[in-house]
């Protein structure tokens, strides 16, 4: 697998259309993996996990609202059956 630093990309942009293999993306100073460079080619071979990726931060954004008890507000029903 290829490593390609932050710098590299800041300062050369167009090294991502070079890659043609999945790379990753290092800070060098602190050797810490940012993430992975993956060639649209694979599209296909990866939009589940990227689907099923966007889906588990969905959830843990609104994780809040999940497990709030909201109680149904009867007000809002109120009139409906009422002829205009």
């Amino acid at each position: 697998m290829v490593q390609v630093g932050i710098m590299e990309i800041s300062k050369t942009p167009s090294i991502i259309n070079d890659i043609d293999e999945v790379a990753v993306i290092v800070n060098k100073k602190t050797k810490q993996t940012k993430g992975y460079y993956i060639p649209a080619v694979y599209e296909e071979t990866i939009k589940k996990a990227i689907e099923e990726i966007e889906y588990q931060n969905f959830k843990k954004r609104n994780q809040s609202l999940i497990d709030k008890n909201i109680e149904e507000d009867s007000t809002l029903l109120d009139g409906l059956d009422e002829e205009y």
